[in-house]
């Protein structure tokens, strides 16, 4: 796990603590691309997904978040994003 993973992880968690409430239990490495990385958070209540990407393609909150602004369905709702360390 890279520096930047970790850094990514630990926001997650600050976040997660601090604005769900909830406590951190498992994360779990479920995709690693050479463009991504993406961690299934586990609490005790609900599962999370942390994805971090290169800067320069750092767009998929936008699109998300326009997508639900569409009414797309089945589309993942980004509750925070980093742009530093560019994860969501």
């Amino acid at each position: 796990m890279s520096q930047r993973e970790r850094a990514a992880l630990q926001w997650v968690s600050q976040y997660l603590i601090s604005h769900k409430k909830f406590s951190i239990f498992n994360y779990q490495k479920v995709v690693h691309t050479s463009y991504s990385v993406v961690y299934k958070v586990t609490t005790g209540e609900e599962v999370f997904y942390l994805k971090q990407t290169p800067e320069a393609l750092f767009i998929e909150p936008k699109i998300l978040d326009f997508l639900n602004k569409q009414g797309c369905k089945n589309v993942p709702e980004v509750i925070s994003e980093n742009n530093a360390l560019c994860c969501f």
